[in-house]
């Protein structure tokens, strides 16, 4: 019988693996994005190609070293383990409340005619497909990989040794530069 996803039991050890894995995914994404990058320059001629390629091989292989963490080391459903739930009763509640607070602030910051502040993204938006692949990684692929790897390894192995509001506290402060 497996243990609940409160048992998995994460120590340190596997914290110094995940960080352990994070130097090894940034060498291979750019080893990997700079080879296709030479072999098929007309692909990664927009930088919007160049960013979430990268970005996407960073993603499997910090994943892989979560699986390999979770899954392998401590033979565990991956999901489980994770606390990550297919079921969410409030799911559609939640996503009209964004939609409507996304709106809002949209509203308000026309009405208030605040200034457009330049930023990294701006750059990388280069046509409809591009803004496409920024919508998909900002609004998806970025939030599902940071809850799996901040929420559900790091705060659950925080939480073993911290009360729960400085375990929260604490795997929040690297998603603020993720």
């Amino acid at each position: 019988m497996n243990p609940s996803p409160r048992e998995a039991n994460f120590g340190l050890d596997d914290l110094g693996l995940m960080i352990g894995s994070v130097i090894p995914a940034f060498l291979a994404s750019t080893l990997l994005t700079r080879g296709l990058k030479a072999i098929l320059p007309v692909t990664f001629s927009q930088r919007v190609v160049e960013v979430f390629f990268f970005q996407t091989v960073f993603y499997i292989c910090t994943l892989a070293a979560l699986y390999f963490v979770v899954a392998v080391r401590h033979r565990l459903p991956f999901l489980d383990a994770l606390a990550w739930r297919s079921h969410f009763p409030g799911a559609g509640r939640c996503v009209g409340l964004g939609l409507t607070l996304m709106f809002a602030t949209s509203g308000l910051g026309a009405i208030l005619k605040a200034p457009i502040i330049p930023n990294p993204w701006q750059d990388l938006i280069t046509g409809k497909g591009s803004q496409f692949a920024v919508i998909v990684f900002a609004a998806v692929l970025g939030p599902i990989w940071e809850e799996l790897l901040f929420r559900g390894f790091l705060y659950r192995l925080l939480e073993r040794y911290l009360n729960p509001w400085l375990a929260i506290l604490a795997a929040a402060i690297p998603s603020l530069h993720s």
